[in-house]
């Protein structure tokens, strides 16, 4: 295994073949792109529905686990959605950010902010896992961040703790 801590992820009853898939997945991530990774490229990539792959990630941010953190990255609407900034929890984001690109203060609002995930651990190669799935460096279609909206639409638990602090400081008045 590329994360042997992912075995863990059995004592939640997910299944071995999932764990074998992430594992796999996220072990052959070029190195350019492992700071910026989706649940929904994992799903195209891997053929395993987005609820399910939002869920897979989402375990994988606990702390037993912790092969990934969430980002939240939040863009500018007024300058076809440059990043402004990065955060890693969402009690970080101030509640007005300033873009240097339009030079405007922007109230900070949850469409701004786009949910991606970054590896935490470096990748363990076995010689096993390498020659199994030789082209699993391939990527197809385009994934993309999550927004907070579709995070919400996952109704497993783990996924729900991640958007518990979001939608506290986030709550709509």
């Amino acid at each position: 295994m590329y994360f042997p801590t992912l075995d863990t992820m059995k004592n939640l009853e997910i299944d071995n073949f999932l764990i074998k898939k992430l594992d796999t997945w996220l072990g052959t991530r070029r190195k350019a792109t492992r700071k910026h990774l989706s649940p929904l490229q994992f799903s195209i990539d891997t053929d395993i529905d987005e609820d399910t792959s939002i869920e897979l990630f989402a375990v994988c941010t606990d702390n037993e686990i912790k092969v990934l953190r969430e980002k939240y990255i939040v863009t500018c609407p007024n300058c076809c959605d440059k990043i402004i900034d990065v955060y890693y929890t969402p009690e970080e984001i101030p509640d007005i950010i300033n873009c240097y690109e339009c030079n405007r203060s922007i109230r900070v609002r949850e469409e701004m902010i786009t949910i991606w995930f970054e590896l935490m651990r470096i990748p363990n190669p076995s010689p096993i896992s390498n020659v199994s799935n030789p082209t699993s460096n391939m990527t197809s279609g385009n994934g993309g961040g999550l927004s907070a909206e579709r995070l919400r639409q996952t109704k497993s638990p783990m996924a729900l703790r991640l958007t518990t602090s979001f939608n506290e400081r986030f709550r709509q008045g």
